[in-house]
C-alpha cells in the first residue's frame, strides 16, 4: 500500500508490503492500484516528484499548485486551506532584532484578527486539525518567510526590516490579513533600481535612482539629502509611512556600492551618458542596476549620438574604404567611398564644414561628425591608392583607429569585436574535408555530414577565414555530430583556446552524452558552467582566477541566461570557437542576451538551429549578424528589402526566400532530410477519418448552436474553437472526469479514439512501437488508460513539465531522454504519449516507427518537429504517420478536424520554404473561425438526468449543475464563487425569502464535517461582503457521516445528500449548455 508522510518541505510517498517493509519503486506497480501508480509515475517522469534512493517519492510543497484536480483526488491530498491567515508581531517594533511573527488561522479575521481561531498542527504546508488542509503555493511561501524570520538571530535592525518587507509582499500574494503595525508602514526591500536622467544645466545631467513604486519621487528626495548611502530611507506620502531598505548593503557587489557611484560622480556630461549607454557593463552591475529606463531616457532627451568608424570592404574585386555609422536607434549604416572622385567630394564638404566651425556635415544623405571624419582621411587615401588588398593596422596611421571593427553589429558591445582584415564572404566552389582518427568506430559519417564538416573547416581556414557561420540543417541530420567533429579537428590543429557551447539547459546533458558517444578518446575535457558548478570556475570577485580557469583546453557548456549574467567575465576570454545551439534564443536585436552573445570574442562562431526563421525574417538578420556582422547590412535596410515585402500578400515568398538565400551565400548551410538522406526509409502519411458517434455529434452540434445563439468575439472565439477541438478529441472531455469512466465507454463515444484503437491493433500485430501526440493532459491519461486496459501497457507520459536535465542524481530525477530510452529498450510493441511541445527538440526516438497525431498542432512546422523525433538518422524501418479525424455522419458538415487539416495542408508548402517564418505558418484562430459553419439546428442537447451521470462530472461542472438545479427547483438566482480561494463557499443562492451559502463536494467518498465546517466558518465574511443574512447548506453527491450530521444539527448547517439530488433530477434535468452558462456566472 502507498503511505503518505508530511514533512517540513514536502510529501513523501512510500510503498509498503504486508510485512511493513518498504518496497523499491521498480516494484510498486505490483502492489499499487494502476491509477495511483500511473499518477505518481507521471509526476516523477515529468519532474514534479523526485525519487529518493529508489524507495520513496518526494513532492515538494512548491509543486502542489501545478497539480490538477484529478491528480489531487487520486493522491488523496487534503483541500487547500480556504480561510483567513492573520499575522502580527511579537516585539517592541519593526526594528526589534529579537522580533518574532505571530500567525493564526481564523475563520474571518475582520481585518483586525478578532475572528474565531482555527487550531492546526502545521508541518510545512500540511495543516492537521479537526479538518485537514494544505496551504497553496503562495500561502506556503508566506509561512516559509515567517519561519525564516522566527528562526533568524538578527544582528542589525535594517536586516529585520528587509525580512518584514518580504513578509508584506508574500502576505499580499497570499491574501493574508496583517495587523495594524504591519500595515501602518510599508517596507520596500530594495534589491535593484532603475536610473533616470535629470537635466540640471547645459550639458549637465544628474542620474537618480528609481524604484518600482509610486513613492519613487519621495525616495529620491530623501536619497539626495545625504552625502553617502544610507541602509534605509524613511518618508511619508499621503499619511502613509514608507521605509526603503537596501538588501545586501555590504560588499563590493552590493546595491549600496552601485548607488555610491551616484554620490561619487554627481554631474554627467552628454559624453559621459553616451559612454554609459554604449558600454553599460563597464560602469554598472546590471544584476543590481536596471538600465532599461536609462536607455530610453538617453534617446528621449536627444543625448544619444551615433558612433563613426572607418571600415574596409570588398567591392567589385577591389577593396574600398568607407564610414560605418553605428546607430542603436536606426541601425548601423555604411557609407562607401568607391573612388577618388567620391573621396574628393568628401574632402570638400569636410573642409567647408571645418571653415564655418560646423560640428557636422551632410554626405551621401548621412550626417557625419566633422572631427571624427577628419581622422579617417589618411586611411581612405591609402586604401584607394592600393585597391588590390585591404590595408592592415600596421600599414595605417594610428590616428585612423583601424583597430575598430570594420563591420559592426547594431547594438552595444561592439568594442569586443576586433577588426578582421581577412573577412571575405565570396562564393566558394569546393569544401575540403580533413579527417581525424578518434571518432568512435561505431559512428559512420553520412555523406551530408562529411560535406557539413568540410564546409566548417574550409570556411574557418585561410584564405576564407569567415568569422562565423549558420548551420541550419533540418532536424535529425546530425548537427551536433558535425559541430563536435569540427571542434575535435580544431583542437587537434594545435589550437589551445577553449570552446564555449551555449544551449538551453535542456540540451546540456545531450551535448555531454553525444561527445562521450562520438569521441570515447576525446582531446579535451567537457565542463558544465551552470548551476552549482558555475561557482567553481567563475568568481566575480577574482577576475584573474576566472580567466585562468576558463582559458584551459576544454569544452565549456553553459546556458543563455549564464551568458547574460556573466557577460563581462565570459567576455574576457579568448574563445577558440563559440557555438550557439538553438540560436533562435538570440533572434531579437538589442536584448541583453543577444548583446551579451555578440560581445563574446572568438576565432570562429557557429550558430545552430533547425528553424532559422520563427517570427519574421528579422530573426535571421539578427542571427547572421552574430555569425558575420554586416553581411546582411543594417537592420533598417534589411527590413525594407526583405522583412516588409515578406508581410505583403502579393509578395512571391519563394522568390524572396531564394534572393535572400543567395545574398547570405556560404555563411548559411541548410539541408532538408528529403534532399540528403537518400538511405532513410520511406515515410507515409495517412488521413484516418472516423464518423462521430451520436453522443459526440450532438455535443459538437450543441457547441455550434450556442455560437449561433450568442454573439461571439475576441477571447470567445478562442474559447469556442478550443471547445470544438476538445469535443472532437472526446465529447466527454469538457465536463467529465474521463479517467474514471469505463474504457469501453470511452472508446464507444469518441470517433478518434475508435480509430486509434484500430491503428494500435495493427501496430501491435507488427510488434512495432508508436508515439501518440496530444497536448491535453486529461486526454493523455485517457490514452494511457486505454493502452493499459486493452494492451496491458504502462505507457509513460512526457509533457511540458518533464525535467530538462539530471541536475541532482541523488534524487534520481529522470530526464526526458532517459524515459525515452526506457521506452525504446522494451522488446516488441510499446507506446509512449507525448506533448508536441515537449518533443520540440533534443529527443531521438528512432525505435518507434509509427506516429499518431491525436491532437493536431496549429503550426505545421512544429507538428513536423514532433514527427522528426522518429523520422531521422538512425531510423531503419518504414515510418507511418497517422492523422485520426472526427467527421460528421454522411459528411453533412465540415468538422473542426477537417477544416484544420485543410488549412494545415495549404500551409505545408510554405513550411518547406527554406527561409520562411515558421510562426507565420501557424494557423490563426481567425482562419479557422472564418472556415467554420455554425448551423447547429440539428443539435440535440445532452441532458443530465441521473445521479450516476453527476458522479462522472468534473468537480467544477458538478458545482454548476447544483447551481442550475437549485435555480430550477427553488427559484431565485445562483452564482458560483471564484474557482480558487473561495473562502469555503462554492454557490451563493439569492432568494426573496432567504439567501443561502452553499458548500458543494463532489467525491467518491462519504463526507465528514469538512463541508459543514467550511461554510460555517465562511458566514461572517459573506455577511459583511453582501450586507445580507444567509442560511447555510452543504451538498454532496455522496452521503454525510454521523459526525457531519451532528455538526450540521448543532451549527444550523442544512445537509443535502445524494438522495436529495436524485429527487431533484426526477423533477428537472440539466443540459450541458446550462452548465456552460452557469460556469461563466461567478462573483
Amino acid at each position: 500500500m502507498i503511505r503518505k508522510t508530511y514533512t517540513e518541505s514536502g510529501i513523501e510517498f512510500g510503498c509498503f508490503n504486508e510485512l511493513e517493509q518498504i518496497v523499491e519503486f521498480d516494484n510498486w506497480l505490483k502492489s499499487t492500484p494502476p491509477v495511483l501508480f500511473n499518477t505518481l509515475n507521471d509526476l516523477r517522469v515529468n519532474g514534479q516528484l523526485f525519487s529518493i534512493d529508489n524507495e520513496r517519492l518526494f513532492l515538494p510543497y512548491e509543486e502542489l499548485s501545478n497539480l490538477d484536480d484529478y491528480e489531487i483526488e487520486i493522491l488523496e491530498l487534503p483541500p487547500y486551506y480556504p480561510f483567513d491567515i492573520f499575522i502580527d508581531i511579537k516585539g517592541t517594533g519593526l526594528k526589534d532584532t529579537s522580533l518574532k511573527i505571530n500567525c493564526t488561522f481564523q475563520d474571518f479575521a475582520h481585518g483586525n484578527g478578532t475572528g474565531n481561531v482555527l487550531v492546526f498542527d502545521r508541518k510545512g504546508a500540511y495543516l492537521n486539525g479537526i479538518i485537514e488542509y494544505v496551504l497553496n503555493s503562495e500561502q506556503y511561501l508566506l509561512f516559509k518567510q515567517i519561519d525564516k524570520i522566527n528562526s533568524t538571530h538578527f544582528q542589525h535592525s535594517n536586516h529585520v526590516l528587509v525580512e518584514i518587507g518580504e513578509l508584506q509582499q508574500k502576505a499580499a500574494a497570499a491574501n493574508a490579513i496583517l495587523s495594524k503595525i504591519l500595515t501602518d508602514t510599508s517596507i520596500i526591500p530594495l534589491a535593484k533600481v532603475q536610473l533616470d536622467i535629470e537635466k540640471i544645466d547645459d550639458d549637465k545631467y544628474r542620474l537618480k535612482p528609481v524604484i518600482n513604486n509610486e513613492e519613487s519621487s519621495k525616495f529620491q528626495e530623501k536619497f539626495n539629502l545625504f552625502p553617502s548611502i544610507k541602509p534605509e530611507y524613511h518618508f511619508r506620502d499621503n499619511n502613509s509611512k514608507f521605509h526603503v531598505v537596501l538588501k545586501d548593503d555590504d560588499g563590493s557587489n552590493s546595491l549600496k556600492n552601485e548607488l555610491s557611484k551616484l554620490k561619487v560622480k554627481q554631474i554627467y556630461t552628454q559624453e559621459d551618458l553616451i559612454e554609459n549607454y554604449n558600454s553599460p557593463s563597464k560602469f554598472w552591475d546590471q544584476d543590481l542596476i536596471d538600465l532599461d529606463l536609462f536607455s530610453k531616457r538617453v534617446v528621449e532627451l536627444g543625448i544619444y549620438k551615433p558612433k563613426f568608424y572607418p571600415f574596409i570592404s570588398p567591392y567589385k574585386s577591389e577593396w574600398i574604404p568607407g564610414i560605418a555609422i553605428e546607430d542603436r536607434i536606426s541601425g548601423t549604416r555604411l557609407v562607401n567611398i568607391k573612388n577618388e572622385s567620391e573621396l574628393l567630394e568628401l574632402k570638400e564638404k569636410l573642409a567647408e564644414a571645418s571653415s564655418r566651425g560646423s560640428k557636422t556635415f551632410q554626405f551621401k544623405g548621412e550626417e557625419l561628425e566633422t572631427k571624427e571624419v577628419e581622422s579617417f582621411i589618411p586611411t581612405f587615401e591609402d586604401q584607394l591608392r592600393n585597391p588590390s588588398s585591404p590595408i592592415t593596422k600596421d600599414q595605417s596611421d594610428e590616428r585612423t583607429e583601424l583597430n575598430q571593427p570594420k563591420v559592426l553589429i547594431i547594438k552595444e558591445n561592439t568594442e569586443l569585436l576586433e577588426y578582421d582584415e581577412s573577412l571575405n564572404v565570396c562564393e566558394i566552389d569546393k569544401f575540403n574535408f580533413e579527417c581525424i582518427d578518434n571518432l568512435s568506430k561505431d559512428i559512420q559519417l553520412k555523406d551530408h555530414q562529411i560535406e557539413g564538416i568540410a564546409w566548417l573547416q574550409t570556411l574557418y581556414l585561410p584564405p576564407n577565414s569567415f568569422p562565423g557561420v549558420l548551420l541550419a540543417d533540418d532536424m535529425g541530420l546530425g548537427k551536433t555530430l558535425q559541430v563536435l567533429y569540427f571542434i575535435e579537428w580544431y583542437m587537434q590543429k594545435q589550437k589551445q583556446n577553449p570552446i564555449l557551447v551555449v544551449a538551453p539547459v535542456s540540451l546540456l546533458e545531450n551535448w555531454q552524452n553525444e561527445y562521450s558517444k562520438f569521441f570515447p578518446s576525446p582531446s579535451m575535457e567537457i565542463i558544465t558552467l551552470w548551476g552549482s558548478r558555475l561557482r567553481q570556475y567563475v568568481d566575480i570577485n577574482d577576475w584573474e582566477s576566472t580567466r585562468s580557469k576558463l582559458s584551459v583546453n576544454a569544452i565549456f557548456l553553459t546556458t543563455y541566461e549564464t551568458v547574460r549574467k556573466q557577460q563581462v567575465l565570459l567576455g574576457m576570454i579568448d574563445w577558440g570557437v563559440i557555438i550557439l545551439d538553438e540560436v533562435q534564443k538570440i533572434k531579437t536585436p538589442g536584448t541583453l542576451v543577444t548583446n551579451a552573445a555578440k560581445a563574446l570574442k572568438s576565432d570562429f562562431r557557429i550558430a545552430m538551429t533547425g528553424t532559422p526563421v520563427e517570427n519574421s525574417l528579422m530573426d535571421l538578420w539578427c542571427i547572421i549578424d552574430f555569425c558575420c556582422p554586416g553581411l546582411l547590412s543594417n537592420a533598417s535596410d534589411f527590413a525594407k528589402k526583405y522583412h516588409t515585402p515578406q508581410k505583403q500578400q502579393n509578395t512571391r515568398s519563394v522568390e524572396l526566400s531564394n534572393q535572400l538565400r543567395t545574398e547570405i551565400g556560404n555563411a548559411l548551410l541548410r539541408r532538408m532530410k528529403n534532399d540528403v538522406l537518400k538511405d532513410l526509409p520511406s515515410i507515409n502519411f495517412y488521413i484516418q477519418k472516423e464518423t462521430m458517434p451520436r453522443v459526440q455529434y450532438n455535443a459538437y452540434l450543441n457547441e455550434l448552436q450556442s455560437v449561433k445563439e450568442n454573439s461571439t468575439g475576441g477571447n470567445d472565439i478562442l474559447r469556442v474553437l478550443l471547445n470544438l477541438r476538445t469535443i472532437s478529441d472526446h465529447p466527454l472531455l469538457k465536463h467529465y472526469q474521463l479517467e474514471n469512466l469505463p474504457t469501453d465507454e470511452l472508446i464507444e463515444t469518441s470517433a478518434k479514439l475508435r480509430k486509434v484503437i484500430s491503428l494500435l491493433a495493427e501496430i501491435k500485430s507488427k510488434e512495432e512501437k508508436v508515439i501518440l501526440f496530444t497536448e491535453n493532459r486529461s486526454m493523455q491519461r485517457v490514452l494511457r488508460k486505454v493502452l493499459h486496459d486493452k494492451y496491458n501497457l504502462s505507457a509513460s507520459i512526457i509533457n511540458g513539465e518533464t525535467p530538462s536535465s539530471v541536475t541532482d542524481k541523488k534524487r534520481g530525477r529522470l530526464s526526458r531522454q532517459q524515459e525515452v530510452d526506457k521506452f525504446q529498450a522494451e522488446v516488441g510493441f510499446n507506446a509512449i504519449i507525448m506533448s508536441p511541445l515537449a518533443a520540440g527538440f533534443g529527443l531521438n526516438i528512432t525505435e518507434a516507427n509509427h506516429v499518431i497525431h491525436y491532437s493536431r498542432h496549429w503550426n505545421p512546422a512544429k507538428e513536423q518537429q514532433a514527427t522528426d523525433r522518429v523520422f531521422r538518422i538512425g531510423q531503419k524501418k518504414e515510418v507511418h504517420v497517422y492523422y485520426p479525424m472526427a467527421v460528421a455522419p454522411d459528411d453533412e458538415i465540415k468538422t473542426f478536424d477537417i477544416i484544420l487539416n485543410n488549412l494545415l495542408s495549404r500551409k505545408t508548402d510554405l513550411a518547406q520554404i527554406t527561409l520562411f517564418p515558421t510562426e507565420q505558418i501557424e494557423i490563426s484562430r481567425e482562419e479557422i473561425w472564418d472556415s467554420m459553419g455554425f448551423d447547429g439546428s440539428k443539435a440535440k442537447e445532452k441532458r443530465i438526468k441521473t445521479i450516476s451521470e453527476l458522479d462522472r462530472l468534473q468537480p467544477l461542472a458538478f458545482e454548476a449543475v447544483i447551481a442550475v438545479l437549485i435555480e430550477k427547483i427553488k427559484g431565485g438566482k445562483t452564482y458560483l464563487t471564484s474557482k480558487s480561494n473561495d473562502k469555503g463557499v462554492d454557490v451563493i443562492h439569492f432568494c426573496d425569502s432567504m439567501n443561502y451559502l452553499i458548500q458543494v463536494k463532489h467525491s467518491i467518498n462519504n463526507q465528514g464535517i469538512t463541508p459543514g465546517q467550511e461554510v460555517y466558518y465562511a458566514l461572517g465574511k459573506f455577511k459583511e461582503k453582501f450586507n445580507k443574512e444567509f442560511n447555510l447548506q452543504a451538498i454532496t453527491n455522496r452521503y454525510f457521516t454521523p459526525n457531519a450530521i451532528e455538526f450540521g444539527r448543532l451549527n444550523n448547517v442544512e445537509l443535502l445528500d445524494r438522495d436529495t439530488i436524485k429527487t431533484w433530477l426526477m423533477q428537472v434535468s440539466v443540459t450541458t449548455n446550462e452548465i456552460d452558462g452557469k460556469m461563466n456566472e461567478r462573483i
